[in-house]
């Protein structure tokens, strides 16, 4: 069934020797506004691109990014696109959640749903990367009615989990987050180098110095002289795990839900991270009713979109001139 889904409306495709766009003519600050969105407990900050008077896709960046990870791929989206990339909560230059809150998807799926509200958008145009395309499957199966299109990058959907596994992790990351909220230390300070190193390593090299430091120009904060900590909130470690949690069973039936227009794109050398096979059925039951659906394996890491945009791009703008009226 998954070989004939291929053949039929999925699209392995893949961008032989895209050069490296963005290394000698992106200027990261080019044609953004910084805007901010009051929330309950502070503040969402984010880069809103193109034009201000036509309502632009949504971005949303992965686990321990900001905002700045859309910064070379929205640039060599079809002229006129008007994109807003958002920094989640405790990411970037977003407030943290309160204290004793701790972070979850459902959380940043309620997040969506304030932006909408607050700029008072009929239906949304959704783009994730990661953790991001995580929050872009979650909504167009609980709001199939209200989402123009989704888009997500190298992340299918959440977790397929087994009961008695995530029991303990929920076990463990509970614990964890009690032991970070009694913390009394300062976090730790690296040089300017460190910290860039550090944060490549973390990504499991997915990124280069280059693509660092755009990240870091939000995800970094000087406290001394070549002194500097990382500004997101420590207890982002549970994110994507301190939730409700979800059976393959419950994922296959949301993933049924989506109706709109979707687009995945798979970087060909980065991870799963979970069981292949699972996704791949998730991409199988997501294709049945979207009215519009490709899955596209392209050449790269789990950061392709920052590092190699062109080859994202090739695929998405297309799709935008079709669907971003």
């Amino acid at each position: 069934m998954l070989s004939q889904i291929y053949s039929r409306k999925i699209i392995q495709h893949v961008a032989a020797g895209a050069r490296n766009f963005y290394r000698n003519s992106y200027n990261s600050n080019q044609d953004a506004t910084e805007v901010e969105i009051p929330v309950p407990w502070g503040k969402i900050a984010g880069k809103w691109w193109g034009p201000k008077d036509r309502q632009p896709i949504l971005a949303f960046h992965g686990w321990q990014d900001n905002a700045a990870t859309f910064d070379t791929l929205i640039p060599l989206l079809p002229k006129g696109t008007s994109v807003l990339a958002v920094d989640m909560p405790g990411h970037g230059y977003s407030s943290w959640s309160p204290a004793g809150i701790p972070y979850s998807l459902m959380n940043t799926v309620l997040l969506v749903r304030r932006i909408v509200k607050f700029y008072d958008w009929r239906k949304i145009k959704f783009m994730g990367h990661s953790m991001g395309s995580m929050v872009v499957f979650l909504y167009a199966a609980y709001f199939p009615q209200e989402i123009d299109f989704g888009i997500g990058i190298d992340l299918v959907k959440p977790p397929s989990i087994d009961v008695n596994k995530y029991s303990k992790v929920i076990t463990q990351h509970a614990e964890e987050i009690l032991r970070i909220e009694a913390r009394k230390t300062d976090p730790p300070t690296y040089s300017d180098e460190e910290i860039m190193h550090k944060w490549i390593k973390g990504t499991n090299y997915s990124i280069d110095e280059a693509a660092c430091r755009l990240l870091m120009k939000r995800g970094v904060k000087e406290v001394a002289r070549d002194e500097f900590i990382f500004s997101k909130d420590p207890r982002l470690i549970t994110y994507t795990s301190f939730d409700s949690g979800y059976t393959h069973d419950h994922i296959l039936k949301l993933a049924e839900r989506i109706v709109c227009p979707y687009r995945l794109i798979k970087a060909s050398d980065s991870p799963f991270y979970q069981d292949k096979e699972l996704v791949l059925e998730t991409v199988e039951k997501m294709s049945t009713n979207s009215s519009d659906f490709t899955y596209t394996v392209v050449p790269g890491k789990h950061h392709l979109h920052l590092t190699h945009p062109e080859r994202v791009t090739e695929i998405l703008n297309p799709f935008l001139e079709k669907h971003n009226n």
